[in-house]
């Protein structure tokens, strides 16, 4: 079983061309025409494709920053 990614337009290119190397099954927002999409609708175009939802945000960043 492998996992497919939908990957939000804030994750850097180099996570998505890694994985792409690595054989992983990748659609970028980008790619299906979504950037500056809602995060709830892109959630659900995630559940609607069968994918897991790969997210960065400045929220998620400054948590792996904390002291």
């Amino acid at each position: 079983m492998s996992i497919a990614f939908y990957m939000d337009e804030n994750v850097h290119r180099g996570i998505t061309n890694g994985l792409r190397i690595w054989d992983v099954e990748v659609l970028t927002v980008q790619e299906d025409r979504r950037t500056s999409f809602k995060d709830p609708i892109i959630l659900d175009r995630a559940t609607e494709l069968d994918r897991v939802l790969y997210q960065f945000s400045k929220i998620t960043r400054d948590l792996g920053n904390r002291e």
